[in-house]
């Protein structure tokens, strides 16, 4: 068993500790950060991305007028968690603060991703914190939770997938409308009938399986949403073929709208569903 204290993570986080500003080279791009003073009077929200986290520590450095040490005491991690037990010590303005706290951080292939601050009083942390100017706040708007993003997306996927169902729909119908016989054609009057009913059950394949993939949870594989993406993709060319085979877009107004708003859903959800290791 890998001794905890001399693990590669623990020695990440030792090196950390000794420059907190380094943390941007430790971390992934997406890190998310849960504030100390997250459940204080601040309610200051999570702070994610690299470059957030890293004007958040630079902030706090800062607000202290460079006094901020940080004096660890233990440091254990394995390949997926690390802890830090040490004490904080700092000055904002003159009023002098000492604080015990319990850092803990999550690793995932050698970066961080994520951490949790903790101190054993926030509130007094947080009162020290009263003057904006003084303490970065992270805008709520700047960028969405992974979980928000997943949940985003999923909605906008099934979103574009209802909205492609009047089309299939549609197209079913035609597939037994004796309006769209071709007396012509080469392999028969009903051969035209035939492609419609294979588009429809293709398409309901397609739609299917994305519509199983959006709802198999936020830990899909990257494998999984390829295949999304091009089932995605596949549909999406399809609505779209009828100006170059038929030299218009689609057959009325109302059609163009289905067109455009289960091609926006489909592809928009899949971009939010995109997961970590494929954004890098």
């Amino acid at each position: 068993m890998t001794n905890p204290a001399l693990h590669p993570h623990a020695r990440l986080l030792a090196a950390l500790y000794q420059d907190l500003t380094r943390i941007a080279q430790f971390a992934d791009e997406r890190i998310i950060l849960h504030p100390a003073t997250r459940d204080t009077i601040r309610r200051d929200p999570d702070v994610i991305g690299r470059d957030a986290v890293l004007a958040w520590e630079t902030g706090l450095i800062r607000a202290s007028g460079e006094t901020l040490r940080v004096e660890v005491d233990t440091i254990t991690a394995n390949d997926h968690f690390g802890t830090v037990l040490g004490t904080l010590v700092a000055r904002f303005g003159e009023q002098p603060f000492t604080g015990h706290f319990c850092g803990l951080w999550r690793f995932e292939d050698g970066k961080i991703t994520e951490h949790w601050e903790n101190l054993h009083d926030p509130e007094l942390f947080a009162s020290l914190m009263a003057q904006p100017r003084q303490w970065p706040r992270p805008s709520r708007g700047e960028s969405m939770t992974p979980r928000n993003r997943e949940r985003t997306g999923t909605a906008l996927a099934l979103a574009g997938i209802t909205a492609a169902l009047p089309s299939v729909w549609h197209t079913a119908a035609h597939a037994t409308d004796d309006t769209y016989r071709c007396p012509q054609a080469r392999h028969g009057q009903r051969h035209v009938h035939y492609h419609m009913a294979r588009e429809v059950l293709i398409t309901a394949g397609s739609l299917g399986a994305i519509a199983a993939g959006v709802l198999s949870g936020p830990d899909g594989e990257r494998g999984l949403w390829r295949a999304m993406v091009l089932g995605a993709a596949g549909y999406s060319a399809a609505m779209w073929s009828g100006r170059p085979v038929t030299g218009i877009w689609a057959p009325n107004r109302k059609a163009l709208l289905v067109h455009g708003a289960s091609t926006a859903g489909l592809l928009a959800g899949l971009v939010l569903r995109r997961p970590a290791r494929a954004r890098r």
